[in-house]
């Protein structure tokens, strides 16, 4: 399992990606448009070839830096300790692993006047993942499509998609095969469904899942933010990010508990947490029933990989 702080730290990002397959459920939807060249035991099969097959992928955190001079110095920058050879990164784990970090690291924050990606693994990470994907299929008599899909609870607006493969088609016979694997942050449903008993139902589940998000990626990171170099530049970025990502809040609202000398970890995750479970209880209120039915839609720690085959 992947550490908690996976997304976190330079150090985290570098350690091999070891995501597991949390339960394979053979959901196969079969469409029938009367064509017989389809299988729909492809689907399972390949599902299962890519939970089994393991890859290398490689990537750069230099892109993910934030354009603030102030607390980041630009790769290349004349006060920068580091240059671009620092953020090249290597992850090993499992195909089914590596889908689905990367629609964690997709996750759109309606944040300002555009979306902003808090998670984001780093540039080429996606692209090497499509080529590797491409190789271990290599050779399969039908057409594919793998797509995985992180929401912290159903119809959030906050959501990570990535698909690799061909578009599937409109009109044609396929099958699809759904897995259940585990997310870089941690599992919030349990204490998402004890909370929804309180008086203030909503805003509790909210405040569960703002915290598995939030903490779940950045939260320990007082180290990071007090050394310099790499570590500091990433873990930085990430809160600002956040910042951007998250309604009501913006980089200047962190103030200085960026500096190296008055670093605050714990400070700026409970508002980034507290301000992100503000506009979390709204669409939990807005979209489910009862907090009790929020609390259960909670999927903080999943990811959900759809394999679909069609012939062709």
């Amino acid at each position: 399992m992947a550490e908690r702080r996976g997304l976190s730290s330079v150090a985290d990002v570098s350690l091999a990606l070891v995501l597991v397959l949390a339960g394979v459920t053979a959901l196969v939807t079969v469409v029938d448009t009367g064509r017989t060249d389809h299988d729909p035991s492809r689907s399972a099969h390949t599902a299962e070839t890519l939970g089994a097959s393991t890859l290398d992928v490689s990537y750069s955190l230099a892109p993910i830096l934030v354009d603030d001079s102030e607390h980041v110095p630009a790769v290349g920058a004349e006060s920068a300790p580091y240059d671009s050879a620092d953020f090249d990164r290597s992850t090993h784990g499992s195909a089914t692993g590596h889908v689905a970090r990367a629609a964690l690291s997709k996750a759109r924050f309606p944040g300002g006047q555009e979306p902003v990606y808090p998670l984001a693994v780093g540039a080429g990470y996606e692209r090497m993942l499509e080529q590797r994907l491409l190789v271990s299929l290599v050779g399969s008599s039908f057409a594919t499509n793998v797509t995985a899909i992180w929401e912290p609870f159903d119809g959030a607006t906050v959501r990570g998609v990535a698909s690799f493969g061909q578009p599937i088609p409109r009109e044609t016979e396929r099958s699809v095969v759904r897995t259940t694997v585990s997310s870089e942050l941690p599992s919030a449903r349990t204490a998402a469904v004890d909370a929804a008993t309180a008086s203030n139902g909503y805003a509790a589940v909210a405040a569960v899942v703002a915290d598995a998000i939030v903490n779940g990626s950045i939260g320990g990171t007082q180290r990071e933010l007090e050394t310099t170099g790499v570590e500091r530049a990433v873990t930085v970025s990430r809160f600002l990010r956040f910042a951007d990502g998250v309604d009501g809040l913006d980089r200047r609202s962190l103030g200085d508990a960026l500096g190296r000398s008055s670093a605050d970890a714990d400070a700026m995750t409970r508002l980034l947490s507290d301000t992100l479970a503000t506009q979390l209880r709204t669409e939990l209120h807005g979209t489910f029933g009862t907090p009790g039915e929020a609390a259960r839609a909670v999927s903080t720690g999943e990811v959900t990989v759809a394999v679909t085959t069609w012939g062709r």
